[in-house]
């Protein structure tokens, strides 16, 4: 299924590791090269401006030749349109397919480029062209994701791209919440706690393929869906949201003073679960859910904060300010002593299973164990990857 060769993703992988490790001056220069050069990569990568540079290109020469082959050969646009873009569609992708497997590019660009063109290509002719080439779209939203959705999930994984997991995770929650409007005003009134109940359900599932080793080449997309999944599980009782989607869905009219129902527990769901998130994250040493629950808290401040004002908006951005600082400040020395298996170091660690593999593939190619230096975190194994006084 995946259209990358694995080999070379965990050779590019460890050397990246290897790379960060030299740079904190846990690898000596000659141990980096025999890594290097015992665990090659074909692909050909570069770097974010590199890459950016190339996708616009590649996007203009994509332009300028459908452009001109539509002056050449397609004369009656609006009858072609559909036929064109699904055509296109399939070009281009073949294109992404052979510059990966025959000319080995890797998150180049170019690659980007023509994927993204492919999917919204046919992603449009197949809307114009079930809606009967029109243009008005008048069909029910659920028979275009449902259309779309298959090709959205299937290159999102083939080629392990962040951004289309993105798009087809909201498509399927979009589809949900349009099944569950379906049902009319009583879907309406449970829409907020259905969409708690399939974001926790969608995040318990990512979570179960975070921990399965064999899913790690899609490490990238499981992390967006882990996000994604928290924000439409915060979003999903959101005050504001639920505030406003009942305006718009059941004409509610809020008069001042009144509120929407169960409001109370909307202003504690707002203000709470940021917390729990944080909580949660200090327990599991998850970092995302630490920054979410930070970022978050933040915007359910805010959110209640538009309706209900005590302070003006500068006083209570700067009383928020120095309230994250003090409370940032306090965790850091509160950390400095490693406490619950968490601790405020100076190295950051991404992926503590990966790394432990990858430092018995750095001793390997080496031929010895690591050196480290006295200043750092590491030492008193008898391996690479041992722990502080013990062996692995």
């Amino acid at each position: 299924m995946l259209i990358y060769n694995r080999e070379w993703i965990d050779n590019i992988e460890i050397t990246k590791q290897a790379s960060g490790w030299m740079k904190k001056n846990l690898l000596a220069k000659d141990e980096y090269a025999a890594i290097s050069e015992k665990y090659k990569s074909e692909y050909h990568t570069s770097n974010f401006f590199v890459r950016i540079g190339m996708f616009l290109f590649t996007l203009v020469i994509i332009s300028s030749a459908v452009s001109l082959l539509n002056l050449i050969i397609l004369s009656d646009l609006h009858f072609g349109f559909s036929f064109q873009c699904i055509f296109f569609a399939i070009a281009y992708y073949l294109a992404a397919e052979h510059f990966i497997k025959k000319d080995h590019y890797f998150r180049s660009g170019v690659t980007d480029a023509l994927l993204y063109s492919s999917v919204f290509s046919m992603s449009f002719g197949i809307i114009n062209l079930i809606s009967g080439n029109s243009y008005d779209f008048n069909l029910d939203p659920l028979i275009y994701i449902a259309c779309v959705l298959p090709f959205l999930i299937f290159t999102s994984i083939r080629f392990r791209d962040a951004f289309l997991t993105l798009l087809a995770y909201a498509a399927i929650f979009y589809f949900n919440v349009l099944l569950v409007l379906k049902t009319g005003t009583t879907g309406k009134l449970i829409l907020p706690f259905e969409g708690m109940l399939f974001s926790f359900v969608a995040y318990k599932v990512i979570r179960n393929l975070k921990r399965k080793e064999e899913y790690h080449y899609w490490k990238n997309c499981i992390l967006v869906l882990e996000i994604a999944s928290l924000v439409t599980l915060y979003l999903s009782g959101n005050y504001l949201v639920v505030r406003e989607l009942s305006i718009a869905l059941l004409s509610a009219d809020i008069a001042p003073g009144s509120d929407i129902p169960f409001s109370y527990f909307f202003y504690l769901y707002t203000l709470a679960v940021p917390i729990i998130y944080i909580w949660q994250g200090l327990k599991q040493k998850s970092y995302v859910l630490i920054r979410g629950g930070v970022i978050l808290e933040a915007a359910g401040i805010l959110s209640i904060r538009y309706y209900y004002s005590v302070l003006p908006i500068e006083t209570a951005l700067s009383l928020a300010g120095i309230i994250m600082i003090v409370i940032a400040w306090a965790c850091i020395k509160y950390l400095k002593v490693p406490r619950n298996g968490i601790a405020m170091l100076e190295d950051e660690t991404q992926d503590e299973a990966f790394e432990t593999v990858g430092s018995i593939l750095v001793s390997q190619a080496a031929g010895k164990a690591i050196q480290t230096n006295s200043g750092s975190p590491f030492g008193g194994g008898k391996s690479g990857a041992g722990g502080a006084g013990g062996a692995f």
